[in-house]
């Protein structure tokens, strides 16, 4: 008698694009019967493993209420049947989605200049430094062998430790911004330093994307208007940047116009991130669990005791 754990992904029905379920089964296969066969094989036992994060903490399964704690990446255990304002709370409406942290708008500051070209990820955020997965606290390590110097002390030529640049929440760098190994921890430790907006004639293509899920702007410019509003960061000069109407205006009145993907563009309007996109369908996947409760109540009832294992 052999028993094999079986998995497989499934599109999960009538919640759009990109949301899907993993199914685990122990099947079981009689003595002369090859494992693998689709002859004479028994499902026992199907299971279905869930993440509930802090900020849609509810019980998996409303019809049964549970009291185990249940871990979010972030290492805070939150009790199942807590409201976090999550998918339960939400009921599918943008407002409870959004993380306000995330929303950007129109930024307008004295921006810093790095006039340095391929600024690497290992650069932003040093490997020594990668052993979290919170998104908050990297700030203080944020460039830090070009912050510091070998004693801890800071390195008093560098823009982010001159007096008018260290509040700065505008970057404007040279090429290739971002380049390197594919760490998220690079945007988490620039937006934690509290950089909101990045000016650039190019970035790598993962470190891009990082930004949007990180409630960050990458704008991306000519080369000669770069170095126009590189000259505006050596005077001290303010630049306004507008994501509704697209543009990077500088302090003589002269505008920029910059283009972005609108569903990006839409994202960080309104705060959301892959999260809080998932969150504005929770009515159709409380539909879809409802459904599935009554057809194939098995499944809930071997998930619930997955986590009360």
């Amino acid at each position: 008698c052999r028993w094999v754990l079986w998995s497989w992904p499934t599109a999960a029905p009538g919640l759009g694009c990109g949301v899907a379920v993993a199914w685990h089964a122990w099947l079981y296969f009689p003595p002369g019967v090859a494992v693998g066969s689709d002859r004479v094989a028994r499902l026992d036992r199907v299971t279905h493993f869930a993440h509930v994060y802090a900020h849609v903490a509810r019980p998996l399964y409303p019809h049964k209420a549970s009291t185990q704690s249940v871990h979010t990446p972030q290492g805070t255990p939150v009790k199942a049947g807590q409201s976090g304002g999550g998918a339960a709370a939400a009921g599918g409406g943008a407002a409870a989605a959004s993380d306000p942290a995330k929303v950007f708008t129109r930024l307008q500051g004295v921006a810093a200049k790095l006039a340095i070209q391929n600024i690497d990820t290992d650069m932003i955020i040093p490997k020594q430094f990668l052993k979290t997965i919170k998104r908050s606290g990297l700030g203080s390590a944020a460039f830090h062998g070009l912050r510091y110097l070998d004693d801890g002390s800071e390195r008093p030529d560098f823009v982010l430790n001159q007096e008018g640049y260290r509040n700065a929440s505008i970057l404007v760098a040279g090429d290739n911004f971002g380049c390197g190994s594919s760490r998220e921890h690079a945007p988490w430790a620039l937006h934690d330093f509290g950089i909101r907006a990045i000016i650039s004639t190019s970035f790598a293509d993962i470190f891009f994307n990082n930004c949007f899920k990180n409630g960050m702007l990458p704008v991306v410019l000519p080369r000669e208007q770069v170095d126009a509003l590189m000259e505006d960061c050596d005077a001290g000069k303010q630049i306004d940047i507008d994501l509704e109407a697209q543009t990077v205006t500088r302090a003589d009145g002269t505008a920029y116009r910059f283009e972005i993907d609108s569903f990006r563009k839409d994202c960080l309007l309104n705060g959301l991130d892959d999260i809080g996109l998932t969150l504005q369908k929770a009515d159709k996947i409380a539909a879809f669990e409802a459904a599935r409760a009554q057809t194939a109540p098995w499944f809930d009832n071997a998930a619930q005791e997955a986590i009360a294992a």
